[in-house]
């Protein structure tokens, strides 16, 4: 008579010895990897305009650089940046006008904290109108009435700079209602308060779903190219995490490069699991215009020269106390360096690892 013992314990002495060669192989994997460090980022507000960020957080790129990434969503960019300053978060993404008057307050020149990588290069600002009469001129906004953001915000600062470079006088030559709320925007306009409306996404794309209201001019793109979206780093972290700083750009980096080998209708296809899922509609339409309006850098490399023109509109509107240098404010070399030694693999062109350590990533998560 056949022994069922036998097998029995043939198949478990078998399988004893697979899972301690798989639990070798996994303590000396585990030994050999460098140990993940997560990195804090505060942040206001993000949406499709931050897609590069979104595109680092899901994309393999942090998991090619061994870090991740703690988000600190905030109610505003300016309790972020005093966060950052604060010690509270290790990197802050915001608006280069927030840095700039942070900045610029320091007056010492001791500014806590540094720039070191563009997440964006234009201003998602439009301005529209009910009904727009033969081809648009800014000249022809000479007694005209315009809604817009606080004074504060970048696209009435962008705005202002518009006029001043078209012979107008901002709230003389032109009126400039800035305390209407944001959700009673669309519809002061369409009651016939003003003549112009200026906003930016999603409002833009909200305000013209029924058709009443059209799109007359880009500011940002009148304007020319600034880096309205940047990365900045605690200096405190900077001195002692060099490194990391260098993996996070280089993470960045490939997320813009990925942007740049796709096309406007696979990015407006894309499916990103930390954007708003309220209206999937609205956010592909906004990733789509911003794709084809190129609103994201080829590389995060912060132009001086987009940077000193900045600072000289906030001067002009009087945003800020002083005016700061870009030498003061920003560190490309994180950036140049990540432009330099950088490669880009397409997702079908990275290898697959092979058993049994495809096995041990399924595991542990990696």
């Amino acid at each position: 008579m056949r022994n069922p013992v036998r097998p029995l314990f043939l198949l478990a002495t078998l399988l004893l010895i697979l899972g301690t060669l798989a639990l070798t192989l996994y303590l000396l994997h585990d030994a050999r990897r460098e140990k993940q460090i997560t990195i804090k980022v505060v942040h206001g507000h993000t949406g499709p305009y931050h897609l590069p960020y979104h595109l680092v957080l899901e994309k393999e790129f942090l998991k090619q650089e061994n870090i991740s990434i703690k988000s600190l969503n905030l109610d505003s960019e300016a309790k972020a940046m005093d966060t950052l300053l604060n010690g509270q978060a290790d990197m802050a993404m915001l608006g280069l006008e927030e840095f700039i008057r942070a900045g610029s307050r320091t007056l010492d020149g001791d500014f806590d904290a540094v720039a070191f990588a563009a997440v964006s290069s234009a201003s998602d600002t439009y301005l529209l109108a009910r009904e727009q009469k033969g081809d648009f001129q800014w000249s022809g906004l000479k007694g005209k009435t315009v809604i817009c953001g606080s004074p504060d915000c970048i696209e009435t600062i962008i705005l202002e700079e518009i006029l001043r470079r078209n012979d107008l006088i901002p709230y003389e030559n032109v009126t400039l209602i800035t305390n209407i709320p944001d959700d009673l925007k669309i519809g002061a306009l369409k009651a016939g308060i003003g003549n112009y409306l200026l906003v930016r996404e999603p409002l833009a794309s909200i305000a013209q779903k029924d058709g009443s209201i059209t799109v007359v001019a880009s500011p940002g793109r009148e304007i020319g190219a600034i880096p309205t979206v940047i990365c900045a780093v605690n200096k405190e972290y900077l001195s002692k995490h060099p490194e990391t700083v260098q993996k996070f750009t280089n993470a960045l980096y490939k997320s813009l490069i990925w942007i740049k080998y796709h096309s406007p209708e696979e990015i407006r296809d894309l499916r990103v699991k930390s954007l708003n899922k309220k209206d999937r509609e609205l956010n592909a339409i906004m990733a789509e215009k911003y794709a084809r309006d190129r609103t994201w850098p080829e590389n995060p490399n912060i132009s001086g020269d987009s940077f000193q023109l900045a600072v000289t509109m906030m001067s002009r509107a009087r945003e800020i106390p002083r005016e700061v240098s870009f030498e003061q404010l920003v560190d490309n070399s994180f950036a140049g360096r990540a432009v330099s030694t950088v490669e880009y693999i397409p997702e079908d062109k990275v290898p697959k690892r092979k058993f049994p350590l495809n096995i041990l990533d399924k595991i542990t998560g990696n």
